[in-house]
């Protein structure tokens, strides 16, 4: 039995048709962000991701991170370390490397953090959903955010 999809009379891959959210939160915790300015940041992942950033503390482990990436897979990912590794193990559809792109994901990092208060050295992960909801997650009890 084969499938076929149709839109509007023509015949269309799935991939055609599955779009992501037009646009994520504008607001986090009354602080309006605009999300195209951290296009670096922004993992494309081979499925749809069911949140809309992470943001790791400075001093992350690899292994924590990996583990709510995937429980997660979030639009952006804020990072100051092991960007590229994180996103080479999710086999993200683009992982850019280069010092410019290193530069602009450590100035996305530091501003994210300031626009939203956040204190990245307290070791915290934070998750925001994308109904713009900022939430701890440690690795320990990870909710589901469907």
């Amino acid at each position: 039995m084969e499938f076929s999809i149709f839109l509007q009379g023509v015949q269309v891959a799935l991939s055609q048709i599955q779009t992501k959210d037009a646009e994520p939160a504008r607001y986090i915790n009354g602080v309006a962000i605009d999300w195209r300015r951290y296009r670096e940041s922004m993992v494309d992942q081979n499925s749809p991701s069911n949140s809309l950033a992470i943001i790791f503390p400075e001093h992350q482990t690899l292994d924590l991170g990996l583990q709510l990436v995937e429980q997660y897979r979030p639009e952006y990912l804020f990072s100051h370390n092991d960007w590229q590794a994180i996103c080479k193990a999710q086999s993200a559809i683009d992982c850019a490397s280069g010092v410019d792109i290193q530069r602009a994901r450590s100035r996305q990092y530091n501003e994210i953090a300031a626009l939203l208060g956040l204190d990245v050295r307290s070791g915290e992960t934070f998750l925001l959903t994308r109904e713009g909801r900022l939430i701890h997650v440690n690795g320990k009890d990870l909710p589901d955010v469907d």
